[in-house]
């Protein structure tokens, strides 16, 4: 190999693992708060703007919910959290959203339309049951 094939050679590389790190500390941001993938363990958590994790990756699925708090999912379950990492949904139902752009709450708590198994209901953040999780279909007017 020429002295400048390998100069091109260690160029390339140093190219290579610089895109491998910054892929590796791919960051989403809005607010703050940061969607963070940890690349070691392929899971998913919070970071704050140093950087810290705010909320630990431990989930498969974490997306922004429209009313400040997070839709997360591990292992085809789904649950919600708030931006300190509190449960306020547990990973339990197999589908859940927030319809309407989060119109809907009961006292200081936002209303999820969620499902188990073949049965829907609506709970709100506090996880009490407003609509019990037995018809086939849910719809809110």
């Amino acid at each position: 190999m020429s002295r400048s094939q390998k100069v091109l050679f260690v160029l390339l590389l140093t190219f290579l693992v610089n895109e491998l790190n910054a892929q590796r500390n791919w960051i989403w941001r809005r607010k703050n708060l940061e969607i963070a993938t940890d690349y070691n363990s392929c899971l998913i958590g919070l970071k704050d703007s140093l950087g810290n994790w705010r909320v630990e990756p431990k989930y498969a699925f974490l997306e922004e919910s429209r009313v400040n708090c997070y839709t997360v999912g591990l292992n085809g379950k789904y649950g919600v959290i708030d931006t300190n990492g509190t449960v306020l949904l547990p990973l339990i139902y197999d589908d859940l959203y927030l319809p309407y752009d989060g119109e809907y709450f009961t006292a200081s708590h936002y209303m999820f339309m969620v499902r188990i198994g073949m049965k829907s209901g609506v709970v709100d953040t506090s996880n009490k049951i407003i609509v019990p999780i037995q018809y086939d279909y849910v719809h809110v007017n």
